[in-house]
């Protein structure tokens, strides 16, 4: 096990100490629950929460999106972790390979299930992923590719309320470099997952052909870019406030068939602003995501004091512009 002194240890378990209630907290009422594949990451993370007390757990979750040999050798490979850590492990096996859809998002959702029933059925308020600065900074770079507003750029959080549990991230300062160190250097094998390879794959491709050159060019740039998305998660929260507060000068009416607004209230808004309010409201009306061409088209509408009536159908939902009033509701046909 390594010693609470090394400096990648030291940083996960105190930010794992403030996101689980921080001093006001006893360590009695933090023990979490750690999501581990068995890939260095998750190792680095167990090996660092081993030294806290009271011990943590390790959950794996078996899936049969590879191969059944390979999936049985993650799930040995965590359990023989455990017993060299001398800490508890629990297994659970999920099937998502014939279902329809995103393989990778199934998953992704059938094991944050699967972890939520293991928290659980053990008792443990706090579930720790190992998602860390590398992960962050390939996910800003995803979404500054696809276009995405703040809400997307805002990227991984540190914490977020599940419904058996708070999911934690206490690796986020840190890169997959760190991790790798941490299990050299305490002779620990992880696994490694081959798909994770696939440059196919946009996340893997900047995984593996841009990252190292960013590196290269800026060392430690994915911390440095961790920090911007704390930021950016911040300017969030300020914007949801702004968005709340419109909300709530701007309604006229809120029924089960539709929403309206005083137009110039919302009007005299900031765009940013003003798109939070349309697409929180839109998608009460339908599944689809609106693109930011949508929302500036229905802002700049708004604003252009045209009185006639004016219809917009955006996947679901329609909104409906006239006089002083701005109308978001099921769309027809």
């Amino acid at each position: 096990m390594p010693g609470v002194a090394d400096p990648a240890v030291r940083a996960i378990r105190d930010r794992w100490r403030s996101l689980t209630g921080g001093s006001g907290t006893r360590d009695a009422d933090r023990r979490t629950l750690i999501a581990c594949s068995g890939g260095a990451d998750s190792t680095a993370l167990a090996l660092a929460l081993a030294t806290c007390r009271p011990a943590p757990i390790l959950a794996h979750i078996v899936h049969d999106l590879r191969s059944r040999e390979d999936a049985l050798a993650d799930r040995d490979a965590v359990i023989a972790l455990s017993e060299r850590l001398g800490l508890e492990c629990e297994t659970e096996e999920i099937a998502v390979a014939a279902e329809a859809g995103n393989d990778e998002a199934n998953a992704r959702e059938a094991r944050y299930r699967a972890l939520e029933r293991i928290a659980s059925r053990t008792g443990l308020r706090y579930l720790a992923t190992a998602h860390h600065a590398d992960d962050q900074l390939e996910t800003i770079l995803m979404r500054l590719l696809r276009g995405s507003g703040p809400e997307g750029l805002a990227c991984i959080r540190a914490a977020r309320t599940l419904s058996e549990c708070t999911l934690i991230r206490p690796m986020l300062s840190l890169s997959h470099a760190e991790a790798v160190r941490l299990c050299e250097e305490t002779g620990v094998q992880w696994r490694e997952d081959h798909t994770n390879s696939d440059t196919g794959r946009l996340r893997a491709a900047i995984r593996h052909r841009v990252l190292p050159i960013l590196e290269d060019i800026a060392p430690g740039g994915s911390a440095r870019a961790a920090d911007a998305a704390d930021l950016q998660q911040d300017l969030l929260d300020l914007l949801r406030l702004h968005t709340e507060s419109l909300e709530r000068d701007g309604l006229m009416a809120r029924g089960a068939d539709a929403v309206e607004f005083r137009r110039a209230v919302l009007a005299q808004a900031p765009e940013v602003v003003v798109g939070a309010v349309l697409r929180s409201n839109l998608g009460e009306f339908g599944r689809d995501k609106r693109s930011r061409q949508d929302l500036t088209r229905l802002v700049s509408a708004i604003r252009d004091g045209e009185r006639s009536l004016r219809r917009f159908d955006l996947a679901g939902a329609a909104v409906e512009i006239e006089g002083d009033s701005v109308r978001i509701s099921p769309a027809t046909g």
